[in-house]
């Protein structure tokens, strides 16, 4: 079997949600293979007991029979509790923060309801913003179909992500309700993407998982939050938009381009008391300014794209300029869709077979091949791509020009 590659990896689309954790191991499978269908399923971030957290209810009493009497009403209320669940709001899976009692598990099962317990909060939080639902705090809340309900048009999986058994929501829908009060004033509702990073290894998943998470933070460092004001600098009110904050980007030419495509669609025109000249002079400078921010930033990428362009410029380094040149045809060519460059290397092929007597045994053996014909990546196309892309990052996030090498001292004899 091949090992997972990471040209594999991707964002998992926003209908779906893949959740750490997997039903009870109590329940049978069978209670699986009936999730995929259809289903709708409820959050607590509450304990699904009256024993403890929000639920919690003291009891005194004086006799034996008192407390047995009100130990049976407590199982009752949860088995009465967990049969409306199932026949007024059609639930068939229950996520869970905390833990959930065997005897409730039972209950649920009895109804054909699958339960999960020790979900972690964060993901319970991302899956209810996916999914448009809040989540019961308390097994004593009204639950409306509206809000706590979310629906799972392609029902439920289970899989299995870094050895650990895990479900996959599949074609998480909004109600009709959320649907029906989003008008085009409101803004969209908040989408949080999950990535699936594949990798034929623990240590290279960890490398790639770094360099993402470092390159996330810097584009989190380029964007800023401002609102947009209620009215224009001439005082007159500005229209409503869909959308009520303005999103601006630093770095790489980014604000640059922004103002000079602002003044080609005519910024700043709100004064009508100019005069016919002026307002062509005024126009005519936009533009004149517009040109001049888009060649500011057309010098920078070409200085960028040419930098050590030339092998016989003084002070560069051969070998740097052919290092680089490859990988720049590396990313051209997976960007218009050309098979890149193989590049072989010594590979450990775990499905070789050695056939003996005794029958066939797996055997790794060492090869030269291309890894990525068994799912891998070379290591100095590995190491190489990320050194490349934090040096373009750091190119672009420091507006740097052009990067240059010294020349080296040279080295003289005896």
């Amino acid at each position: 079997m091949a090992a997972p590659s990471v040209y594999g990896s991707y964002v998992v689309p926003h209908d779906e949600f893949i959740l750490k954790k997997a039903v009870v191991a109590s329940q049978s499978p069978e209670m699986l293979h009936r999730l995929q269908e259809p289903i709708r399923f409820l959050c607590l971030t509450c304990p699904f007991s009256l024993t403890a957290g929000s639920n919690h209810i003291e009891l005194v009493t004086t006799t034996h029979e008192q407390l047995f009497s009100a130990e049976d009403a407590s199982r009752v209320f949860i088995a009465t509790h967990t049969r409306r669940l199932r026949t007024q709001h059609h639930i068939r899976l229950i996520i869970c923060t905390e833990s959930i009692e065997d005897s409730v598990i039972a209950a649920c099962t009895r109804q054909g309801i699958a339960c999960v317990q020790f979900a972690e909060s964060a993901d319970v939080e991302t899956l209810c913003i996916t999914a448009g639902i809040f989540s019961l705090a308390s097994l004593f809340d009204d639950i409306q179909a509206a809000q706590h309900v979310g629906v799972c048009l392609n029902g439920v999986s289970s899989v299995r992500f870094q050895q650990q058994a895990c479900l996959r929501l599949r074609g998480l829908a909004k109600s009709d309700i959320q649907t029906e009060l989003r008008s085009p004033d409101h803004q969209p509702f908040v989408v949080i993407p999950q990535l699936l990073v594949h990798a034929p290894t623990k240590g290279v998943y960890k490398q790639y998982y770094a360099a993402i998470s470092k390159a996330l933070r810097v584009l989190r460092s380029w964007w800023e939050l401002s609102e947009s004001p209620a009215i224009t600098i001439d005082g007159s009110p500005r229209p409503r938009q869909n959308s009520e904050v303005v999103y601006c980007c630093r770095g790489g030419g980014s604000a640059e381009l922004a103002i000079a495509r602002w003044l080609q669609d005519g910024g700043g025109e709100g004064n009508s008391k100019l005069r016919a000249a002026d307002a062509a002079v005024a126009s005519l400078a936009r533009q004149i300014l517009a040109n001049a921010l888009l060649e500011v930033v057309a010098v920078l990428r070409t200085n960028l794209s040419n930098t050590c362009s030339n092998d016989n410029e003084e002070g560069i380094n051969p070998r740097q300029c052919s290092q680089r040149r490859v990988l720049l045809e590396v990313f051209s060519n997976q960007s218009s869709g050309n098979q890149p460059q193989e590049i072989r290397g010594y590979v450990l092929d775990f499905t070789n077979v050695l056939h003996t007597m005794a029958g066939p045994i797996d055997v790794p053996e060492l090869v030269l091949a291309d890894p990525k014909a068994y799912g891998l990546v070379h290591p100095w196309k590995r190491l190489e791509t990320l050194v490349f892309l934090v040096a373009q990052t750091l190119e672009q996030l420091l507006r740097i020009d052009a990067v240059l090498r010294t020349a080296d001292t040279p080295e003289t004899g005896d």
